[in-house]
This record gives structure tokens, sequence and C-alpha cells, in this order.
């Protein structure tokens, strides 16, 4: 059970990382242009 709910938190920070890059990437680029 604890390795299952860490494994989830890891996923959870994991996207939450990926989405914040991604939206950034994104706000740079249109500032950028």
């Amino acid at each position: 059970v604890i390795a299952g709910i860490v494994i989830r938190d890891t996923d959870s920070v994991f996207l939450g990382v990926s989405a914040a890059l991604a939206l950034g990437l994104v706000a740079f680029t249109l500032i950028g242009c």
C-alpha cells in the first residue's frame, strides 16, 4: 500500500513538472516570437 502511494505521488509530481515545463516552453516561445 505504501509503495503504491509513493508511486502515485511520484507520478503526480512527474506530471506536474512536465506540465510546468511544457507551459514554460510555450510561454517562452510566445514571448520570444
